[in-house]
């Protein structure tokens, strides 16, 4: 479960996690307790029973709305950081890597030559 949260919407900690809270997403007091320390801007990844669930603060990290829907955009490093990011969590949510939230961490380059234009 991926819940990203946009904190440029003026929405308040106390807003989202009594929103977490009331979902029942997470039960464990200790869980809830890390989510509530990662806001405003951190991201938390969890295994509840079996489930993983990752919190992001912001969700606006992962959009870049200067990077356009042009095959001749160029991205920049932090955009291509951005990237890597997000195919690192999607990868742990399925379990594609193999890590767990302990063990994961900054993502590995792509092997091979990037095509750029």
């Amino acid at each position: 479960l991926l819940l990203m949260v946009s904190v440029s919407t003026n929405i308040t900690q106390g807003e989202v996690m009594a929103s977490i809270e009331e979902s029942a997403i997470l039960k464990d007091p200790a869980m809830l307790a890390q989510v509530e320390a990662a806001w405003p801007s951190g991201e938390i990844r969890l295994e509840d029973g079996g489930r993983r669930i990752a919190v992001v603060f912001p969700a606006e990290k992962f959009a870049d709305t200067n990077m356009g829907f042009s095959e001749k955009v160029s991205p920049s490093d932090t955009q291509r950081e951005r990237f890597q990011e997000q195919f690192a969590l999607i990868d742990w949510l399925f379990d594609l890597g193999g890590d767990s939230p302990s063990e994961s961490g900054p993502p590995e380059e792509p092997e091979g030559d990037l095509i750029t234009p």
